[in-house]
């Protein structure tokens, strides 16, 4: 027998590990992304636009990273409250939220209406036709002395 210190030979070695130590790693094919359309294709490319890593991201919402990126390979499904702490994290506007929301399966929570409805009728008729143009046909006062009831300015 070899005294102390003596080198671990390959023979030695062998009995110690099973035969699967030698094998080769069996091919595995990567996660596909999810499609554009889903919530976790959604959240990706809303985050990537951000130019955030997942750990920014994380850190920012609160989560874990791991947990961030189940979310984003689909491997889990959000909460309600999980969605608008991601939206709120990547500073989403009303919009992009509900259309977070809607592929994660929730109703929008942001009402939308069109500039053309009858709900907001009256303050585009005073802005739009009313006092707004009359004030933006008005020279601007840029100069020292200008007075708006005149035709031109006068020297103070």
């Amino acid at each position: 027998m070899a005294g102390v210190g003596a080198a671990i030979t390959s023979q030695v070695m062998d009995g110690l590990f099973p035969q699967w130590h030698h094998m080769p790693m069996p091919d595995r094919a990567p996660t596909p992304l999810p499609d554009a359309a889903s919530f976790a294709g959604q959240l990706r490319r809303f985050r990537t636009a951000r130019r955030l890593s997942q750990l920014d991201l994380a850190l920012t919402c609160g989560i874990s990273a791991r947990h961030l990126s189940f979310l984003e390979t689909g491997r889990a499904n959000p909460s309600r409250e999980m969605v608008l702490q991601l939206a709120e994290g990547l500073l989403l506007p009303l919009t992009a939220q509900n259309a977070l929301l809607q592929a994660a399966g929730f109703a929008a929570v942001y009402p939308t209406s069109p500039l053309t409805s009858e709900a907001l009728g009256p303050p585009c008729s005073a802005t739009g036709t009313g006092m707004f143009w009359k004030q933006a046909r008005l020279p601007l006062p840029c100069w020292p002395g200008f007075r708006p009831g005149k035709a031109r300015a006068t020297p103070i």
